[in-house]
């Protein structure tokens, strides 16, 4: 009895687990499934007839609104105008600063590491640049050790000096601070020596003979000199080595027996082989059939692995089961039922034996099976079949031939909505004008037009494009039902002549005449009257001439002599203006720098690096940087990573 209600509990469990797995949708467009059913946004509304597009990473009422904007991993949202930031590149969470800047970093992707709230990434060259002429020195020294070309990318920086400080198993920290390989089947700590062995090899203290010579103080073609002998490039160990055991599925050994096996051998009686267990054993003892743990599909029983119930040598459709055979965990695209696996039917994920209680999305289910809803339908109601949401381009609106039927009917009218399967459009996005029963972008089809109606025989021009400083403007032209664009120069005009013009013309009996004057912005057929940007007017041999304002300045006052205004990347100071601060992400009102770009630091005024690409002397005890977060300290760092391949070759 007691087994029974175990049973009963696991198999309750089981169905529980598979249920909550799997989540209907209907009508939503900010979340469908993907393939594995986890919840994926894509950015849209529902109109009652399809899903309207939102502004990316953000929901919506209306066609590309934003009314919350929701980032993914490695960006961050500004606020200010609906936008996602990307992070620098290695940061998996960031925060903003001054407008747009990134100010720091909280979190890092693999193969980065947070130092002093940047990402820094995990490189396999981390030398100081003072190690540099060292390097030179070993790599053309004729006695030096031989070096290894294989390296890994280091796992862990120190957080004071952002050099290597970890590396990957079978690998060293060498004096350059780089993670090289150790000699085969090795466990090192420096180049030359072998701390202990990886499974598989055994240690002989004896360097191997093979290749090595004991004439010392010569070098050889195929070696360096080290530790008083001749070793070959390949096998550079000094005094002893790792060699692989003879018995390739053996973990420990020594250079006569094994002492144990891999997974899935066990050792014979003589110890001198491992020896392979029975294909359902995974693991097993003094003989091939004397198992102690099985395979997928298989439950130990008396030092045997038993068949779960339902499996056979060529179909495992049960993974787990306990000794009775009840099954616990079934193969993919099979569903558990009371200790049984069952192949549900297509569309079909949650069933029991041979009848469906649950189908998948683009089915519904009809007596006990899951029927595929109509063609171009996403969703359809999971009782009835009749369809709730269509595919892309597809509107879900009343049959034209009966109106209590629903069905999917093609967008071809670019129709924000339809009134029926007949494809004419009852209502159109801003950027387009209902037109006989289509929606029609009116630029489109009347050229210069901004907004139109249709007048029920025509599309009729209401607002033609003009104030262009392109010089694409145009006019009403009621007469034609359309715009006709303005004669060259004009800003905005009639059908008789120019009222206005761009800059760099002035208006002359209608018409728009271009300045004589370089740089001049308004002008009179006689002289210039106001300059462009940058400029200032003076008069030079009785003309108004317009003259370049001092170095940086956007606008200056009428002598010339004082900014009132700076260009971009320039800092107004003193009536004057500087080279702004290189890498400042904000000003105060004196011109000095407030706040620096991600990963630099505020130090006299000006942004320094957080990492310093100059010595390998730390100035952690001299300095506290503030690397791209203006508010919190953090630890100043070294990191030099340089390319040495082409230095070395």
């Amino acid at each position: 009895m007691k087994l029974i209600i175990v049973l009963f509990v696991l198999a309750l469990i089981q169905d529980t687990k598979q249920t909550s797995q799997f989540t209907r949708f209907k009508n939503q467009c900010n979340f469908i499934p993907s393939n594995n059913n986890q919840i994926v946004q894509i950015w849209g509304y529902w109109n009652q007839q399809q899903c309207i597009q939102c502004r990316p990473w953000c929901t919506c009422s209306d066609y590309m609104g934003c009314n919350q904007i929701s980032c993914p991993v490695g960006h961050v949202a500004y606020q200010k105008t609906k936008i996602c930031i990307p992070c620098p590149k290695g940061c998996k969470e960031c925060r903003l600063g001054y407008e747009m800047n990134i100010r720091s970093c909280s979190e890092c992707d693999d193969g980065y590491q947070l130092i002093g709230k940047m990402c820094v990434q995990l490189t396999v060259f981390q030398i100081r640049t003072s190690q540099l002429k060292e390097v030179y020195m070993v790599y053309n020294n004729p006695y030096s050790q031989p070096l290894n070309n294989k390296f890994a990318i280091c796992q862990e920086l120190d957080s004071t000096t952002s050099l290597c400080s970890k590396c990957p198993n079978n690998y060293f920290l060498n004096e350059f601070n780089q993670c090289e390989q150790c000699p085969t089947g090795c466990i090192c700590g420096q180049r030359g020596t072998c701390q202990y062995c990886m499974d598989g090899y055994y240690y002989s203290p004896v360097a191997n003979e093979k290749t090595a010579t004991v004439t010392a103080g010569q070098r050889l073609q195929s070696g360096f000199y080290q530790y008083g002998r001749i070793i070959n490039i390949i096998n550079y160990i000094g005094s002893g080595s790792c060699v692989k055991c003879n018995d390739p599925n053996a973990i420990q050994c020594t250079s006569s027996f094994s002492s144990s096996c891999a997974q899935g051998y066990y050792m014979n009686t003589a110890q001198t082989e491992c020896v392979a267990c029975n294909p359902e054993c995974s693991a097993c003892k003094t003989s091939a059939g004397n198992c102690t743990d099985c395979q997928n599909g298989y439950y130990l029983q008396n030092s045997s692995c038993l068949l779960c119930n339902g499996n056979t040598i060529q179909d495992i459709i049960c993974l787990d089961c306990i000794q009775s055979g009840y099954c616990l965990q079934c193969a993919a695209n099979l569903y558990l039922s009371k200790g049984q696996c069952y192949t549900c039917s297509e569309g079909c994920v949650q069933c029991t034996n041979s009848s469906c209680i649950m189908c998948n999305n683009g089915y519904y289910l009809k007596s006990g099976s899951c029927q595929s809803c109509d063609q171009n339908v996403q969703y359809c109601d999971d009782d009835t079949g009749i369809p709730t949401q269509c595919i892309q381009g597809y509107l879900l609106v009343a049959d034209i031939n009966n109106s209590n039927n629903l069905v999917c009917s093609q967008n071809t009218n670019n129709c924000m909505m339809m009134v029926n399967s007949g494809q004419s459009c009852s209502k159109c996005s801003s950027n387009y004008v209902l037109y006989k029963g289509t929606c029609v972008e009116c630029q489109g089809n009347i050229p210069g037009c901004t907004a139109c109606t249709d007048n029920n025989t025509n599309l009729v021009c209401s607002s033609c494009s003009s104030n262009n400083q392109n010089g694409n403007n145009y006019y009403l032209d009621v007469n034609n039902n359309g715009c006709t664009l303005c004669n060259k120069g004009c800003l905005t005009c009639s059908s008789t002549a120019c009222n206005s013009c761009l800059i760099g013309y002035y208006l002359s009996n209608g018409q728009c005449v271009q300045c004589q004057q370089q740089a001049c912005q308004t002008c009179n057929s006689q002289s210039c009257q106001t300059c462009q940007p940058g400029y200032y007017l003076k008069q030079v041999d009785g003309q108004n001439t317009c003259m370049l304002c001092p170095y940086g300045c956007s606008n200056c006052n009428p002598n010339g002599q004082q900014c009132s205004e700076c260009l971009p990347s320039f800092v107004l100071r003193n009536n004057g203006c500087t080279i702004g601060t290189i890498f400042c992400a904000e000003y105060n009102e004196f011109g000095v720098c407030k706040t620096c770009m991600y990963g630099f630091a505020l130090r006299n005024n000006i942004c320094v690096s957080c990492i310093d690409f100059t010595s390998g002397v730390s100035i952690l005890i001299q300095h506290q940087y503030v690397c791209g977060e203006n508010a919190e300290p953090c630890n100043s760092f070294i990191l030099v990573a340089i390319l040495l391949i082409l230095f070395l070759n």
